[in-house]
């Protein structure tokens, strides 16, 4: 492929606005020629409040690997209670093509966003709001899964060989389309005293992600609502930093993951009351460090230390055991205690 790029920036005399224009011109050979650019403005009201926004498209090729995907593996399957051939195949292979496989195309993106930025003495704050249009979305497909009468009628019709048939397989499609939004709000403030200095931080994101269009044939229920809620929409920390006149320093750290939903089969049913909805939690953690001859620096620490574990898997005995779901945002190992010893110069 060949691709040119440039950039240019302006800034008035009054440092008032500040405008950011960037383009990039590509042509892939497997492709089409594709323009995309970029714009972002700022504007100084005074000297403590400012608005920006920013305004892009993107593009993205699929890699050949996603093209020319084939990776089979032999797994044990409880139902027929023996081995089967199971794999990501080619879109465009004969198989693939009959359950709604063809030629991957370029993703392509619109990306807006808006925001605010706020700052006198020691006080800190920007809020943003963004919006991610997505087209042609890349990802695989659902499983599907061969009886052995289509089995039979594929190999009379020569579009599979005896002998390297595949129970169940999955490609790779873009057939859909998402909406993702949010709002990113940070904020920072510092006291001092003659006991030290005392940092306050805040960060807080909102996000929720739409499937705008989609294929019923390749794109199964269960992987939609993977993403649109497998992730929690809430996410945000508050923090504490003191550090004292002898060169001793605390935190302590509160943060928030918001409810998600957990698709691990085989608890996944098609009726949402059968699913699973895991509750929103909050983690906390503490750290203490001290510097002593100037150079050494002692630290301790508990991440988690309130042993805060998320809600137990409910499909653990009709799966591989595992107590708690995979798909957990922060883990279920509990509290992690630490000490650090270093050196600087």
């Amino acid at each position: 492929n060949f691709a040119a790029y440039g950039q240019a920036g302006f800034e008035d005399a009054d440092d008032k606005w500040l405008v950011d224009v960037a383009g990039r011109v590509a042509n892939f050979s497997d492709f089409r020629l594709t323009i995309n650019g970029k714009v972002a403005a700022r504007f100084s009201l005074n000297e403590t409040f400012a608005l920006r926004g920013a305004a892009s498209t993107g593009f993205r090729a699929p890699t050949p690997g996603q093209q020319n995907a084939f990776n089979i593996s032999t797994i044990y399957d409880p139902d027929i209670m023996d081995l089967t051939n199971n794999g990501t195949i080619p879109s465009t292979s004969d198989l693939a093509e009959l359950y709604g496989g063809e030629a991957l195309q370029p993703e392509t993106s619109v990306n807006v966003s808006l925001g605010t930025v706020y700052s006198e003495g020691n006080f800190h704050l920007s809020a943003d709001y963004f919006l991610i249009n997505v087209s042609d979305r890349l990802t695989t497909s659902r499983n599907f899964e061969l009886s052995t009468e289509d089995i039979d009628r594929l190999l009379d019709e020569g579009i599979i060989r005896p002998g390297g048939v595949l129970k169940r397989f999955r490609f790779f499609i873009n057939d859909f389309a998402t909406r993702t939004q949010g709002i990113d709000v940070v904020a920072a403030y510092q006291m001092e005293s003659d006991r030290g200095t005392t940092d306050l931080t805040t960060a807080w994101n909102w996000t929720t992600t739409s499937v705008t269009k989609h294929n019923d044939d390749t794109l199964s229920p269960l992987r939609i609502r993977i993403l649109q809620e497998g992730l929690p929409n809430l996410r945000g920390n508050i923090a504490v930093n003191h550090e004292f006149p002898a060169g001793t320093r605390a935190l302590v750290r509160a943060s928030y993951w918001g409810g998600y939903f957990d698709g691990e089969t085989p608890y996944y049913e098609s009726n949402p009351s059968e699913t699973i909805d895991y509750p929103g939690r909050m983690l906390v953690d503490v750290e203490g460090a001290h510097t002593f001859m100037d150079s050494y620096t002692l630290t301790v620490g508990a991440q988690n230390v309130l042993n805060t574990l998320p809600a137990e898997y409910p499909g653990a005995a009709d799966g591989v055991g595992n107590r708690y779901g995979q798909f957990t945002p922060f883990g279920f190992n509990g509290t992690f205690l630490y000490t650090r010893l270093s050196y600087s110069w």
